[in-house]
């Protein structure tokens, strides 16, 4: 029962925080911190060119990142001991992920770990930081193109949308890049779109959510207002951590176990079914007051006509 109250609590305080967000956002305003963009990060020395000593320092990053990952997820269900994941070890650990609501983690750890077996030998981690080098160059050569154009915004749009991607309710730094790069790459999508839509109709206006972002109302998404929206998505998940550590960290040791992490799951759930049932409900009042501005508009229409004829 008391859990029960914690997780209707966290929903409440979690939708507060999200309206605290969202009045943030109306705001607008320029970047105040140093948010990178994934280019930003590979390209060291901003110069907007990848050379071979940014390619490689940012691979070893990455696949240190998968590597640290792939040892937290082997220390948690790694029951005989022997450094990896055997089938049923794997099994359970899939089962407890799908019962939580997250991922199965094997998919994007295959970029380290081809074989899938949870444990990463020599060649397997030579051939992911060779792969991460050819990734950072084909990103230098995007980025020597034109500056969000449709190449990358598709390429970040097969980015994966949920940022959790372990399951775990904790957003990490990296997840949180890959979630605020697939916002900028969505910005810069609208931005396009908008400006094409404008082209045609010059007495179009921006609208409200466009604005947000782009604060000079030139059309294109500036280096500092992507920033802008990179340093706003680190501190959304900040606090998102934060606060989920603060209600559901029983022990206080800066994680969260099993039982933890399904009330913390079971209020982000909450959370998101309200957020739709809320969105359903503005998406059929805004077609009623559509329709209803419609009907006035064509009895308008039809007096205007019985009076001419008169």
């Amino acid at each position: 029962m008391e859990r029960w109250i914690r997780s209707l609590l966290a929903m409440f305080v979690l939708l507060a925080l999200a309206a605290q967000a969202q009045r943030a956002d109306k705001k607008g305003g320029k970047a105040r911190g140093a948010g990178k963009t994934a280019m930003q990060q590979i390209d060291a020395n901003g110069d907007g060119q990848v050379d071979d000593e940014e390619a490689e320092n940012f691979a070893r990053t990455r696949a240190e990142h998968l590597k640290k990952q792939l040892e937290t997820i082997v220390r948690k269900f790694d029951a005989n001991g022997d450094g990896a994941l055997d089938a049923d070890e794997a099994a359970k650990m899939k089962n407890q992920l799908a019962e939580r609501g997250g991922k199965d983690p094997s998919r994007f750890l295959k970029q380290i770990d081809k074989d899938g077996d949870f444990k990463i030998s020599e060649e397997e981690e030579t051939n992911a930081v060779e792969g991460f080098v050819t990734r950072a160059r084909q990103a230098g050569k995007a980025k020597a193109g034109k500056q969000g154009g449709r190449d990358g915004q598709q390429a970040r749009a097969r980015q994966v949308v949920d940022p959790d991607t372990n399951g775990d309710c904790i957003v990490d730094e990296q997840e949180a890049r890959v979630e605020a790069e697939r916002r900028v790459a969505m910005a810069r999508k609208q931005l396009e779109m908008f400006k094409q839509r404008q082209a045609q109709n010059p007495e179009v206006k921006m609208p409200r959510f466009m604005a947000m972002v782009d604060t000079n109302k030139d059309g294109e998404l500036s280096g500092e207002e992507a920033n802008a929206i990179v340093e706003k998505v680190m501190q959304e998940f900040a606090k998102r951590n934060e606060l989920i550590l603060k209600i559901f960290d029983d022990n206080k040791d800066g994680a969260l176990d099993d039982a933890e992490q399904v009330a913390a799951k079971k209020a982000l759930l909450y959370m998101k079914e309200i957020q739709r049932m809320n969105a359903e409900r503005m998406r059929k009042t805004n077609g009623q007051r559509g329709g209803q501005k419609a009907g006035r508009a064509k009895a308008k229409g039809k007096r205007k006509k019985k009076g001419a004829n008169q």
